[in-house]
């Protein structure tokens, strides 16, 4: 790894062949999710069908409406497909700007943003999704006595906002993890800094989930868990190895 500085202009053509190769891969990624469009609409419309049952009729009051859902969809699914490969194509390039302990560190830990990510997105559409649609549809209707007709394009967003969301939001251990490694901050100090961690959780929740107060409940308190545990594996990690010293 060696150190020699570049002029901008260099790192500026750097930056845009990232963008345009991270924008081949999205466009492929939506080629192919747009071959399959039918069943990924029907598994992203599967909880909130669920939800309302067979008495309600999901409807739509534009008429590019269903078109732009389609597009929304189709792009959504393809940054899915191809998440690992614009991961990739970033390290690529911020890689020759780590330090040698960063560029170690980082590299050994890439393969679990993939996977991380895609927990938090199973655990939002198999969890998360469900009880949010069944408090919001089920509980609030029969205490006002009202009908619930979904929209397509914004029950399909609301959908997607919330397992992506849910996607990206799970790298914490993974950022607190490598924060610890590259000494940025420390573990001890991360355990101190509780309140503000907390505080940061909620903020970010509430501005990435939809506005609505159950949604950044679902979010902000997975993720408090996720600083919980991942402080306690640094505690046993830490004593076991402590031990065999």
């Amino acid at each position: 790894m060696e150190d020699k500085p570049k002029p901008l202009v260099k790192h500026i053509l750097e930056l845009r062949s990232a963008i345009l190769h991270s924008f081949a891969y999205v466009l492929g990624g939506m080629l192919v999710s747009f071959a399959f469009y039918n069943y990924i609409f029907e598994f992203l419309l599967k909880p909130v069908k669920s939800a309302i049952g067979t008495s309600s009729k999901i409807i739509y009051t534009s008429v590019a409406e269903p078109i732009a859902t389609e597009l929304r969809v189709v792009f959504y699914s393809g940054l899915l497909l191809t998440f690992p490969f614009v991961i990739n194509n970033i390290w690529k390039f911020i890689k020759p700007g780590l330090r040698l302990n960063e560029y170690i560190t980082i590299r050994k830990y890439m393969y679990f943003i993939t996977v991380l990510f895609i927990i938090g997105i199973i655990f939002a559409y198999c969890i998360v999704v469900p009880n949010i649609l069944y408090v919001l549809t089920k509980t609030l209707a029969n205490k006002n006595n009202i009908m619930f007709l979904p929209k397509i394009s914004e029950n399909i967003s609301f959908v997607i906002v919330i397992v992506m969301s849910f996607g990206f939001s799970f790298q914490l251990p993974l950022i607190m993890i490598i924060l610890d490694k590259i000494k940025i901050i420390p573990f001890s100090r991360q355990k101190s800094i509780w309140r503000e961690y907390i505080a940061v959780i909620v903020i970010i929740s509430a501005i990435i989930t939809p506005p609505d107060v159950l949604s950044m409940i679902f979010l902000a308190v997975p993720l408090i868990l996720l600083y919980c545990l991942t402080l306690a594996y640094n505690s046993i990690t830490s004593s076991s190895n402590n031990k065999k010293h």
